[in-house]
């Protein structure tokens, strides 16, 4: 979800879906140059092929990104996401 927040294309891509399959299982992906270094960092962390080797939720909290990040208001939903998908009701 991190990613796909982040202005880029997906990490895992190719031609077919078979394609991203094996390249999920290899974990073999491209993250854009334009990314933020720490951004970055913690992406790749993410899709780490070992689960074990994956960060856990304190860390991604403690993550050098997303240090500026006050979780005790995200808690309490307090503050303005920088960031509002339009939704429409159908």
């Amino acid at each position: 979800l991190v990613n796909e927040m982040l202005p880029g294309p997906p990490p895992f891509r190719d031609d077919s879906a078979h394609g991203v399959y094996e390249k999920v299982l290899a974990g073999r992906f491209r993250l854009p140059g334009h990314f933020d270094s720490a951004a970055k960092d913690l992406v790749k962390a993410l899709l780490a092929l070992d689960a074990a080797a994956r960060p856990t939720w304190a860390d991604v909290r403690a993550h050098k990104w997303l240090r500026a990040t006050n979780w005790s208001d995200v808690a309490l939903r307090l503050g303005t996401p920088p960031f509002r998908p339009p939704l429409s009701a159908t």
